[in-house]
Parts: C-alpha cells; structure tokens; sequence
C-alpha cells in the first residue's frame, strides 16, 4: 500500500450484558463479512458494527506495519487529526501498538493517566488535543506467515475490558489479520498481474519495434537454430534474392549463392555450428532482378545460455560488392605496375631478343588474365609480321613462333593508325585466311591488337587473345597502349644491341684483316714500270674498277696479281670500304665455307662464338 489510511471512528456504545454464543455467532460474520473488503476503510467500518454490540469503545484502530521494519505501512484512526499530532513526536518503539507487535502479546493498560508505561509527552499531547483516554488495549495481528501490526481500542474513563473482552479481541484480531492478509495477497497478485501486463505490452511494443528495425536496416538480417538451419530472413533478402521466408528456412538459402561458393561457404558455417564460434564469410548472392551476383560479407554470432549452449544463431549479411570491386580495381592496378616494373628491369637485363619477348609476353599474359599473347615484328623479306616471342600454355601448338601473319582489317588499320583495335572470330574477314583457321583451332574468340610504336612509327604488333566472349574492356586496352611504350622501347634496345655487336663483330674482322694487310703491303709501295705490257694492265684497270663486274685476273705467282686487285680496288666505288683478300689455296677443305660465308655460335664443334665471313666483310 503507499500512504497510510486513515478513519475517524468516535462514540460511546453502552453494550447490554455479553452472550457468549453471540459473540462466536458475530465472529462467522466478520469472518464472511472481511473476506469481501478490499479497502482498509471498509473493513475498519464492518469492524465497528459489529462489536459495538459486544464492547464499549471510544476509538477502534487498526495499524499495519511493514515487514522488518517500524515504517508503517498503513492506519486506520480515531480522532484522527489528534491522535496523528499526538503521536508525532513519540518514537515507534514506545507506542502501544508496537508493544502489542513487537512481542505479539496482547498490551492493556486499565488506567491511562495512572499507567507509567505510556510515555508522558503522549499523555501530554492527548490532553492537549482534548481526547481523554480511560482504558487502552492491543492485541497483535498476526498470520502463521508472517506479523502484521496491532488492532487496538479505547474507552473514555470509567471504561474496562475484562480478560474476555481481551480474548474476544484477539480473535477477532486473528480474523481481521486472515482478511489484511489476503487483502494483501490479493493486491499483489493484482500489482504483479499488472506489471505482467505492463512488460507484456512493452515486450509487445519492444518486438514491434524490432520487426520494424529488422525490416528497414539495408542489411539481410537471418537467424538460425542451434544446428544451423535457417529459421527468419527479414525482406531484404527476400526482396534481392527472390527466396520467400518458407523457401529459405533449413537449407534453402543455397539455391541463392554462387556455385564457385558454396561448398566452401557450407563448409565454413558448419565448422562455426560444430565449434559454436562466430562466424564471418564473403561469397556471393544472385539477383533476382538481374541474375547477377554480388559479393556479401555474412557474419553470425550465437545467442548462449549460462550453461554456454547455444540457444539461437543471429546474424547479418551485407552488401560489400563495391568493395570487392575497390579491391580487385587495386589489385589489377598494383599488377599493372609490378608489370611495368618488369618491362623496366627487362629493358636493362635481358638483351637477347627471343628471350627478351617470351619473357614480355609471359608478363602480360599473367597480368592480364589472358590466355595467349604473341609479339610480332616486322619481316622484310615477306613484308608480312614474324611472330618472335609468344606464351600460349594452354595452346594446342598451331599457332607458334616463327609463323608469318599478313596485316589485314583492323589490324592493318591499327598499323596506319597507331592506335589499339580488337577483333573477334565473328567477322572472318577480319583474319588472314590461314591464320583465322589455326586461331579458331586453338579456341580463340576476341583478339586485341596493339601497334608497338617507337619515335612515331610501327616497329612490331602485340597481340593477346582470350577464349571467351567480350572479354576486353576499354581500361585493359587503354593499360595495354600505356604498356606498348615500354614495349617498343625494350624491343629497339634489343635489336640496337645486337646491331652494335654485329658491328663490334665485323670492326674486330676489319681490324684483323686490315693488320694482315699492312703486313703484306709493307714489301710493295707502289706498282713501278713503264712497259707497254705493264701500260696496257693499268689501262684495262682504270676500264674494269668503275664497273661492279667480277674480275678475274690470272698469272704466274709472284707476277703482281693482289697489287693490281689493289689497284682496282682504290679505284673502284668501294674504295671507302675493307679490302678483303683470300688465299684460297692455304684454307683447309672444311674450312672454306666458315671462312667465305661465316657461321653461327655453335652451329659445328668448335664454334665457340659468332664468325663473319669474308664476303660478308667485304
């Protein structure tokens, strides 16, 4: 109860001689009659009916204290504004009513004035209220549960209670402590049902608000039993995936992920389930709408009981696709440059050409997820394009190194105009009739070819090819034109090296043949002689040195012959280049074609390095 009740009950009731029976008889009727009250005042109201007819009082009170402590929890009083001020300053502990509770014995006091056990201030605060109190008592109200208070009345003076009155009293307090407790009962049960009420509607109210939570978050939120099959998903997922809550619980949801996915999406989720741990995966979820897949990121946390058993699993998954696309965007990106770093290095590494393109061509095609890529230059005995590197390693071996291709569609016009063209098998005429056939054996559906271009003009083609539909995009060709810079260059520093060692080659041939010739000129300074034989040669070799005629000139050794080749020579129009003589008689049978036309680095045993031969020289 919160405040105390109070009631004025006042009179004087002059009650005819006492019956016992009668008294038992009005005791079933409080009994009835207080199983009925529920307010303080109405019970203390059917109190004061019935025993003014067996007992005399001035004021009836009833006082409910609270449980273990002196607060009182509620009253009912006589004369109620005195007594209230009357008792204000008395402590608890001192008053009647409290004697009564506090030793659950019954506290009569037969003269109040007299009676030394009620303290004076009281006394003193009655008198000045003007309430005069003749005889007092209380009994204790009390349960086999639990103690209650006191029920107490007064009688003016001149009033007594006999040890019956007293008995009478405390059955009566024991009916009446029967009917505040159930009253008290009663009102809790109502308080509890009540507040059962309350935390249902909040309970309600709470749910309702989650729902609406759950259903407006943009994340797929989803829960699931403790063994893993799905028991909610919200409308997001619904609406982006098409699956209805029945046909996604258990299992269903599989039918939503990609098939690269979801083995390894199920193996993942139910290691989480077995070890009761969170769970966090990325895989993708089809479209409904377009069929597409997008990347979500699906994380799961188990609801526990105190015992650690998994009640319940909760969790959300959320759309990370354009961050997977920011992802893959920086990892292409940091690829792209680790290739051009490649390029860079290869440039200064490797010199050798051959090499030096397969080693290109592997680059790119691990960079750009391709499946062939070749590198062609220019051949000018065909006028067609000599593929030199190429990396194929899925290729079936009909497109190779060493074959000609013939410029044609956009692939000329990629060559005239310096810029990047793709082609697709589609458009036959796009193709070289002989190379189309060997493309469409190896399976390739889309080619991209680049021009190399060094100092404004065309010194080689990049071709890549893939074997799958539409599978170049404007940023790859855009990458590929960037890169072919680098190409170009790393291609022009490979055929200048080799140009400069075939340069360094034959100047070391010039300087040996040139040393040889000083040796030999060093007994000849010039031709001397004035006979018409000798006129008549020196005529026939200012007619045959401006021809470009082979000349044969015979004679005995020791006549002159390598002074008048000399001769012609200095007045020939190679006179600015190497004059090469041969003894042919002194070079060995198996030597004569080393030496006339030169050889390659170990095309016989012996051949340790690079020769040029004579007639090259010259």
């Amino acid at each position: 109860m919160s405040n105390p009740l109070k009631q004025e009950l006042s009179g004087h009731v002059r009650i005819p001689p006492r019956n016992e029976g009668r008294r038992y008889e009005a005791l079933l009727r409080l009994s009835e009659a207080l199983s009925a009250c529920r307010e303080p005042e109405e019970l203390t109201k059917i109190l004061a009916e019935e025993l003014r007819e067996f007992l005399e009082f001035s004021g009836f009170y009833i006082i409910v204290y609270k449980e273990n402590s002196t607060e009182v929890e509620w009253a009912v009083l006589g004369q109620e504004k005195g007594l209230v001020s009357a008792y204000s300053g008395v402590p608890v502990e001192e008053r009647p009513s409290w004697r009564a509770y506090a030793t659950q014995e019954p506290f009569h006091i037969a003269d109040w004035n007299a009676d030394e056990r009620i303290p004076q201030r009281l006394k003193e605060g009655l008198a000045a209220q003007g309430i005069e109190v003749g005889s007092l008592v209380f009994v204790p109200l009390t349960t086999p549960h639990r103690r209650l208070g006191a029920l107490g009345m007064s009688g003016t003076p001149g009033t007594a209670y006999s040890s019956d009155d007293i008995s009478f009293l405390r059955l009566i307090a024991r009916v009446v402590a029967f009917a505040i407790d159930d009253n008290f009962n009663l009102r809790q049960a109502e308080a509890a049902r009540a507040e059962v009420e309350r935390q249902n509607d909040r309970l309600r109210r709470s749910e309702r608000e989650l729902c609406e939570l759950i259903e407006t978050v943009p994340e797929m939120a989803w829960t699931a039993a403790p063994d893993g099959a799905a028991t909610f998903v919200n409308g997001r997922w619904s609406e982006y995936t098409g699956l209805s809550l029945e046909g996604t619980v258990g299992l269903g949801w599989k039918f939503a992920v990609h098939p690269d996915d979801l083995e390894r999406h199920l193996q993942k989720w139910q290691a989480s389930v077995a070890s009761r741990e969170p769970f966090e995966h990325e895989v993708r979820f089809r479209s409904a709408v377009d069929g597409q897949y997008r990347w979500f990121l699906v994380r799961g946390v188990p609801l526990r009981d105190e015992r650690g058993e998994v009640l319940k699993w909760y969790g959300i998954a959320t759309d990370i696709e354009d961050r997977k696309r920011a992802e893959q965007d920086l990892s292409v990106q940091n690829d792209r440059l680790l290739l051009l770093l490649k390029l860079t290095n290869q440039i200064t590494s490797k010199l050798e050409l051959r090499e030096l393109l397969r080693a290109i061509s592997a680059n790119i095609r691990e960079v750009m997820g391709c499946d062939a890529v070749h590198i062609s230059l220019p051949d000018a005995a065909s006028g067609k394009f000599r593929v030199h590197g190429m990396d194929f390693p899925e290729g079936k071996g009909f497109v190779k190194e060493e074959m000609l291709i013939t410029p044609v569609g956009v692939a000329k016009r990629a060559l005239e105009t310096l810029e990047p063209a793709v082609r697709n098998v589609a458009d036959r005429d796009e193709f070289p009739p002989d190379y189309y056939e060997l493309l469409i054996a190896e399976g390739v559906k889309d080619q991209c070819v680049i021009p190399l271009v060094s100092r404004g003009r065309a010194i080689g083609v990049l071709a890549i090819a893939r074997t799958t539909e539409g599978s170049f995009v404007r940023e790859d060709v855009d990458f590929l034109r960037e890169a072919s810079g680098q190409i170009a260059i790393a291609i022009e520093n490979s055929l200048a090296f080799h140009e400069v060692s075939e340069l360094k080659e034959k100047l070391a041939q010039e300087k040996l043949y040139l040393e040889e010739e000083i040796r030999g000129d060093m007994d000849f300074d010039q031709i001397v002689g004035n006979s018409p034989a000798l006129k008549h040669v020196l005529q026939l070799v200012e007619t045959v040195a401006s021809s470009d005629s082979t000349a044969l000139l015979l004679g005995e050794t020791g006549t002159g012959k390598e002074l008048i080749a000399r001769a012609i020579h200095d007045r020939s129009r190679r006179k600015d280049r190497t004059f090469v003589k041969i003894n042919c008689a002194a070079i060995p049978t198996g030597l004569l074609e080393s030496e006339l036309f030169g050889h390659e680095k170990g095309a016989f045993t012996g051949a340790i390095t690079q020769k040029i031969g004579r007639l090259e020289l010259a």
